[in-house]
């Protein structure tokens, strides 16, 4: 089994016989790994390397003002799962956002910010499932991400999570 899946991961990873899909590589990678693959564990340290090389290198062309190529650099971090790339990259693009389309490239950053363990791409995620912003509306699941920013010490997170409650409180309270 965690063969199987290492294979998979290099076949998305190379993109010679699928199109290339870092992201699912990693995926594929992280099963082998739990499994004990050794190759696996090798090929995550190489490319979260290869993330941390390159959003060190567009946080430096951010600094110089040089945000086109910083802002790819961050992009390229990203799609290797570099948590830290993700989130700037939400950041930047959720500010000007204008249509779904936007929103839902917003979404999706911050969930691989969220997924890599970013605080605030965790904060910045539910803020998007209870506001609606690039995903329907879920508060349940909101609730639950600002939960795990609030212990996390994330500011905002508490009071965000208090409004959510009380809202759903006002609704409970209508029915009556």
């Amino acid at each position: 089994e965690s063969e199987g899946a290492f294979r998979l991961g290099q076949l998305y990873r190379a993109g010679k016989l699928i199109p290339s899909d870092v992201l699912s590589a990693i995926s594929y990678y992280k099963m082998a790994a739990q499994s004990g693959h050794e190759g696996a564990r090798d090929a995550l340290a190489d490319i979260r390397a290869s993330a941390e090389r390159i959003y060190g290198n567009a946080r430096i062309l951010a600094e110089r003002g040089e945000t086109v190529a910083a802002g790819e650099a961050y992009r390229a971090a990203a799609l290797l799962g570099h948590a830290g790339a993700a989130y700037a990259l939400g950041d930047a693009l959720e500010k000007t956002a204008k249509n779904n389309k936007e929103r839902k490239e917003v979404f999706t950053y911050y969930r691989t910010a969220a997924e890599g363990g970013h605080v605030d791409g965790v904060y910045r995620l539910a803020l998007c499932y209870s506001r609606g912003f690039g995903v329907a509306r879920d508060f349940a699941l909101a609730s639950e991400l600002l939960s795990v920013a609030a212990r996390r010490h994330c500011k905002g997170a508490e009071e965000e999570l208090a409004a959510i409650r009380a809202r759903k409180h006002r609704r409970a309270a209508r029915r009556f």
